[in-house]
């Protein structure tokens, strides 16, 4: 079962994020059955869009959210030992608030691309630098 809406936060659902771009994000469910354990598990990723534009951006999350709900696209995760973006953080355990010394980016693809990458270790191209991670423990 896959779940798909439009994140919204006080209110809104596009951001003017300050640096030339305008935001929007799908929030998207998506329960996997585990054959071998029996498990369902349900996972959640946030798929940002930007462009210059609102209108623009509001377009774009009417043409991936449907996409999304017919498969032709899929969300997964994949992580890295270096930052994704400047300022990026390392994920944090939810549970312990210790670091789990990663970073992790949310992407979409074809299935085929999700099927091999999900949850895999990339180098990422450009260097970026990260904020110190406090794990408040």
């Amino acid at each position: 079962m896959i779940k798909v809406e439009n994140f919204e936060k006080d209110g809104k659902k596009i951001w003017d994020n300050g640096n030339g771009f305008t935001s929007g994000c799908l929030k998207v469910e998506i329960e996997k059955f585990n054959p071998e354990t029996g498990i369902v598990n349900t996972e959640v990723f946030m798929n940002w869009i930007k462009a210059k534009d609102e209108e623009t951006v509001d377009r774009h999350i009417g043409i991936v959210k449907s996409q999304l709900e017919k498969g032709t696209l899929v969300p997964f995760r994949v992580f890295s030992e270096t930052p994704f973006y400047e300022k990026d953080v390392m994920q944090i355990n939810p549970k312990s608030g210790e670091s789990m010394n990663r970073f992790a980016q949310t992407r979409l693809g074809s299935v085929k691309q999700a099927s091999e990458m999900h949850r895999t270790f990339v180098t990422v191209a450009v260097k970026a630098t990260a904020e110190p991670v406090t794990t408040g423990v």
